[in-house]
């Protein structure tokens, strides 16, 4: 009967400390065509529209979501599918409402992630996607 309990008890460990690890996670990237991933896309959108009043085609690089926090880091296409610049932005929401509260292109979106973590010490550091991509 001791055996039973402290398999048991270990069984039971195991779970709740496997269960835990889980809600901890860290960031992870929300599949094509979900929800989430439009809302964020949406608001990058009415961003880029609001500051330089165009439209714009948005390649997505990389999506990170963690604890209300996402960035994201796209590829500007220009008329004629040519290379128009980066577009980059850190985000505050969940689910189908995101807002921008940051936001970088061309040159400076290769310097965003630093100056974001510091103005926003919150934001987890799995979030901050690599700014200096190509």
């Amino acid at each position: 009967m001791k055996r039973f309990g402290l398999l048991a008890t270990l069984i039971l460990s195991i779970i709740l400390s496997t269960t835990n690890f889980a809600f901890a996670g860290g960031s992870y990237t929300p599949r094509k065509g979900s929800v989430e991933r439009n809302a964020i896309i949406k608001a990058l959108h009415g961003a880029y529209k609001k500051r330089f009043h165009k439209d714009a085609s948005f390649i997505v690089e990389e999506i990170k979501i963690q604890n209300g926090w996402a960035s994201i880091y796209t590829r500007i296409e220009a008329s004629g599918g040519k290379y128009g610049g980066n577009w980059a932005a850190i985000l505050r929401g969940s689910k189908a409402r995101w807002k921008i509260v940051g936001a970088f292109t061309g040159p400076e979106s290769s310097k965003g992630g630093g100056a974001l973590a510091r103005r926003y010490p919150q934001i987890p550091e799995d979030v901050l996607v690599p700014l200096d991509q190509p």
